[in-house]
């Protein structure tokens, strides 16, 4: 195991072009007299938050195959699957102030763990991860047509489990924009994790290691149905293309496509998305081979 110190490499300029494109194709199109309501993707943050008192409950289920090609002895896993279940509770404290608190429980199972000395499945609590998100800036146009930025602040907190936690207390800072018009709907943000600690240099996921991560994602949705709204429009159904794109200051950097569907009633939604690994350039770190999310959110 090797590990390089690259600026930028070109992976992660892939990544940023792409979310750059889904920017910029959202914010020019879905011009038209229909409406739409707030639109949040499945696999990164977007500038929509509960209102004022308002509770909203995610049930979040994350599962990604692993190839670690590593030796047992630098760390190597093998051929592995991981899935995450994680809960995150949201809640108004103002129109524009929201506190957020993610609870994550990860389970392993790997295939080679009969032939790797010290290697087995694992189950355990992640760090929990605290956050507050601002509203500093909103334009609303016509209708339900809108433009939205937040700040987020907040921290991982050092109460998992060992196996899948660090000892740290690691600082997270992130902006997120979101546009709506028509049928169209856009979300971008870029959030930087701080290592404060050693960490896990074995980890297997993005910043669970003992180096400082940033995370830059753009996404575009297309409403399929309805066409419009009426008084009697109950949900409405939308296609997502998510572009993901990792990068850890030990130059290690991932770029992930996920297509999507997303429901949203009037209090509850359905999601799902398919991670499809467009390029990965590794070296402490284990390639994903395909991933798979589906969540329920409920408001209360």
């Amino acid at each position: 195991m090797t590990t390089t110190h690259r600026l930028m490499p070109c992976v992660y300029r892939r990544g940023l072009a792409a979310a750059a494109l889904l920017v910029g194709a959202a914010a020019f199109c879905g011009i038209g007299n229909n409406t739409a309501r707030a639109q949040q993707s499945t696999d990164m943050p977007a500038a929509v938050q509960p209102g004022f008192k308002v509770t909203v409950v995610r049930e979040l289920i994350h599962t990604m195959r692993y190839d670690d090609d590593r030796s047992a002895a630098a760390g190597g896993l093998g051929q592995y699957t991981e899935i995450t279940a994680e809960t995150t509770l949201a809640y108004g404290l103002r129109r524009d102030l929201t506190l957020m608190l993610h609870l994550p429980v990860k389970r392993r199972f790997n295939d080679d763990s009969a032939d790797r000395v010290g290697v087995d499945d694992g189950l355990g609590l992640q760090d929990p991860r605290v956050m507050m998100q601002h509203r500093i800036w909103q334009n609303d146009e016509t209708g339900i047509n809108t433009q939205r930025a937040v700040v987020q602040l907040g921290a991982e907190l050092p109460l998992g489990a060992d196996e899948f936690s660090s000892d740290s207390l690691d600082p997270i800072v992130g902006l997120a924009y979101t546009r709506i018009r028509g049928k169209h709907g856009l979300n971008a943000s870029a959030q930087w994790k701080f290592t404060t600690d050693d960490g896990d240099a074995a980890a297997t996921g993005f910043g669970d290691a003992i180096h400082d991560a940033l995370m830059v994602t753009g996404s575009y949705l297309y409403r399929i149905a309805p066409r419009s709204y009426t008084i009697d429009t109950t949900g409405s159904h939308y296609v997502q293309f998510q572009a993901l794109s990792f990068y850890e200051t030990n130059g290690d950097a991932a770029w992930h496509f996920a297509p999507g569907y997303l429901y949203e009633g009037k209090d509850w939604a359905f999601e799902a998305s398919v991670h499809l690994p467009i390029a990965q350039d590794l070296d402490d770190r284990p390639e994903s081979e395909w991933g798979l999310s589906l969540g329920l959110r409920y408001l209360f």
